[in-house]
């Protein structure tokens, strides 16, 4: 059962200053399904999907809303990461497994190889297509139609993942909940056994970064290790189209690391709310927010 509905899309626009930056959020009033969102995502069509924490998904085409819940086959109302595969379907992931949306339908999934996660943390789509899933009790490779699944039997430090990431030479990392864990030509070695590990990105030069609650941001060149922000939950979470690094934080708003100097945005700027969830960039350059007050955007000047 589909459910579709054509809004009146009412924006609201703020600004901090007539030089500062330009945001505006979208809540229900413009046609999301709620204001507590945990993911925003675009497919290779253009659309919009909008991940919520109660709701399941709202998903904007430029016109009209289509909204997707249990009820339509997927596995859970709570939904925290939103992926395409190269197929074009939609991958969904939250609380108790994942969907897969193959255009007309979604398939429930509540197992990942011998596990029932509780949560799955992240789907992402790795540069040579893989899925890299992030869950409670595994992290698993899905390269085409072949599973690879890790375990702590294996050599994870923790069983809670939250962020599975292969990095251009090859090797898996993976941020748990206690330490970072890395996997080498069969070794595994973990880093910061006490830390909290939140995310994990790779910017254009290949350095890694790492988010940790309440530690700062991690910056690793292979070599030396780097930290960014000491004492904040720092999480860096996507990279734009300019090459800025951008990091949602623990309720402290959002910061930009330009590679010399950081800039944050907060309630004052206009975002809507300074709990943030993910952050991502359309084709059209603008940058959104799923927090839970809505779905803020920072439009290019």
């Amino acid at each position: 059962m589909i459910r579709r509905l054509v809004p009146l899309v009412l924006i609201v626009a703020f600004a901090a200053t007539a030089a500062g930056p330009r945001f505006e959020t979208w809540t229900r009033a413009n046609g999301l399904p709620e204001d507590d969102l945990r993911t925003i995502f675009q497919d290779r069509s253009g659309r919009l999907w909008f991940g919520t924490f109660n709701r399941g998904i709202g998903v904007f085409n430029g016109k009209s809303w289509t909204y997707f819940t249990i009820a339509d086959g997927m596995h859970s109302n709570r939904v925290l990461t939103i992926v395409e595969d190269g197929k074009g379907r939609i991958w969904a992931g939250g609380e108790k497994g994942y969907s897969v949306f193959d255009g007309k339908s979604w398939s429930a999934f509540n197992r990942i190889g011998v596990v029932s996660p509780e949560v799955v943390y992240d789907i992402a789509r790795g540069r040579s297509g893989q899925l890299l899933f992030a869950a409670n009790g595994i992290a698993s490779v899905l390269d085409g139609e072949q599973w690879t699944h890790y375990l702590p039997s294996d050599g994870l430090s923790h069983p809670v993942v939250h962020r599975l990431w292969r990095s251009r030479s090859g090797d898996l990392w993976f941020a748990c909940r206690a330490g970072l864990t890395q996997l080498s030509n069969g070794n595994w070695t973990v880093h910061m056994p006490q830390e909290n590990l939140r995310t994990i990105l790779e910017d254009r030069r290949g350095n890694l970064w790492f988010g940790t609650h309440d530690s700062g941001a991690v910056e690793f060149d292979g070599k030396t290790w780097k930290k960014h922000l000491e004492g904040k939950s720092i999480h860096p979470t996507f990279i734009d189209r300019r090459g800025n690094i951008w990091s949602k934080t623990g309720n402290l708003g959002a910061y930009r690391y330009n590679g010399s100097n950081w800039t944050e945005f907060t309630t004052s700027d206009g975002l809507a709310s300074n709990l943030i969830f993910r952050i991502s960039e359309d084709r059209q350059g603008v940058i959104w927010f799923a927090t839970d007050k809505g779905a803020s955007r920072l439009l290019p000047r």
